[in-house]
């Protein structure tokens, strides 16, 4: 059981990852800008991997 306090962290990893996500679609749409969608991309499949290891480390613990 996870206290509410890591139930927000890990939300909060899930909610800045999809921004990211959406962030790197939509700027991938723009011409000659693929360097930055490419960087929004990796920083958004870091914050949710970060988040899902967060969630295994904090399972753990109990």
């Amino acid at each position: 059981m996870m206290s509410r306090g890591q139930k927000i962290i890990m939300l909060l990893f899930a909610i800045f990852g999809a921004a990211s996500l959406a962030s790197a679609s939509y700027i991938m749409s723009i011409p000659k800008h693929n360097i930055e969608a490419t960087l929004l991309f990796i920083l958004a499949f870091l914050l949710i991997g970060t988040g899902f290891t967060l969630r295994r480390v904090f399972l753990r613990k109990v």
